[in-house]
């Protein structure tokens, strides 16, 4: 998770530089970040499918390789449609093979308790890759040059993931003989897969359903579940991730002090994902109301900012905002494996990341397009605010709760 997010989160350093030497519209040049994420969330589907199928080593070795190629040829690139060819269309494939529409549907069979903070815990990689691979990337731009971190990125991908996961990766704890959240060798015949599944407090009724995407579409929860992800996921965090560092270098702040910014940034991201347990014994809505009021808090900082407010503001922003989103993420997931868990999860949760993938088309765009216009980004972060508010109401409506007794 920290490769694959790192590889699509660098954009926001790559796109400065990119913008220095190319001098494209922020528009046109967010749009390559746009594609990526619609790409990543139109691959997720089909990834979840080739888990369920084939396990997640082979599908995350092949897309481990082609990650690490396509980033390596961004170094190559001399127009906006190679940009579009190789990070929008190719490394988001790369990306969707490895990232969170693969680790996310193993999770419902190794924990039922406990699962918001093991979901807090692999939603921690996108934080973690704010804090060391962005500073990590700007450091190489300064001393190298944007293609030539380019290439040390691929090798880096290429060189850590895939030993890994051909090394360490299992699909279900019963591959280890081992039980859901259990310690102990599970002794052969008095216990299956599918009985595990129902410890702990739940609606059984739901729990034993044999839930495909096909049905769970036909549910209003999943609608608003994906529409939750849509508004504050898709939409308000593409927008910031892929703007915040040309707000603040607008701001008159330099692109090293905004890349420490990020970095403490992603780790208040990794607090808030740790706070995933808080969904656990506070219910998922109590605790989503938390993040979404944190991510206000944040959105409303880089307002301040954009007027030229104190020198505080950025850090409060990096705080608020991060563990925000923070929290908002597992929260959502968590959710979603109440909801739906079952043998066909992994395509389940792979249409919700389209949601992600759709909102990430329109975010990067608008807020590019937005400032095009005015000049400002203050018309893109009231939206944003808007949005967040929205996807509080739906996880609400959602109602969570009734499927899940706090444990």
């Amino acid at each position: 998770m920290v490769l694959a997010n790192g590889a699509r989160n660098s954009f926001s350093v790559f796109y400065v530089a990119i913008l220095d030497e190319f001098g494209w519209g922020r528009a046109s040049t967010a749009g390559i970040f746009s594609v990526h994420v619609i790409v990543y969330g139109t691959a997720a589907p089909f990834t979840g499918a080739l888990v369920d199928r084939f396990g997640p080593k082979r599908v995350v070795l092949i897309g481990g390789t082609i990650l690490a190629l396509a980033i390596i040829l961004c170094s190559r690139a001399t127009t906006i449609y190679h940009f579009y060819l190789l990070f929008g269309v190719a490394g988001a494939i790369g990306a969707s093979l490895i990232g969170y529409a693969t680790s996310a549907p193993l999770l419902p069979y190794w924990f039922f308790r406990g699962r918001g903070m093991a979901l807090g815990i692999l939603s921690s990689g996108g934080g973690v890759s704010f804090f060391l691979i962005i500073p990590l990337v700007q450091y190489l731009i300064t001393k190298f040059g944007w293609r030539a971190s380019f290439i040390w990125m691929g090798v880096l991908i290429g060189a850590i993931l895939l030993p890994l996961f051909a090394l360490f990766s299992r699909h279900r704890p019963q591959d280890l003989e081992l039980l859901l959240n259990a310690t102990h060798p599970l002794e052969r015949g008095k216990s299956t897969p599918d009985e595990t599944q129902n410890v702990g407090k739940v609606d059984k009724k739901r729990v034993n359903v044999n839930w495909t995407l096909r049905k769970a579409m036909g549910t209003y929860q999943l609608w608003l579940i994906f529409l939750a992800w849509f508004c504050i996921s898709g939409i308000v965090q593409n927008l910031v991730v892929v703007h915040q560092i040309a707000l603040m270098r607008d701001a008159r702040l330099s692109t090293t002090f905004a890349t420490s910014i990020i970095a403490l940034w992603g780790i208040m991201r990794v607090m808030g994902n740790m706070s995933g347990f808080l969904s656990d014994k506070i219910g998922r809505e109590k605790t989503f109301a938390l993040g979404c009021l944190f991510s206000i808090l944040g959105l409303f900082t880089l307002l301040l900012l954009e007027k030229g407010s104190s020198s505080w503001i950025p850090y409060l922003y990096a705080v608020s905002f991060g563990v925000g989103m923070g929290i908002n993420g597992p929260v959502l997931g968590s959710t979603l494996a109440d909801m739906f868990q079952g043998k066909h999860f992994g395509s389940i949760n792979g249409f919700m990341l389209l949601g992600f993938g759709l909102g990430g088309i329109v975010g990067p765009w608008f807020g590019g397009f937005v400032f095009d216009a005015t000049k400002s980004y203050s018309i893109a972060l009231i939206v944003a605010i808007l949005l967040t508010c929205v996807a509080f109401t739906l996880l609400w409506i959602a109602a969570p709760r009734k499927i899940r007794e706090l444990a």
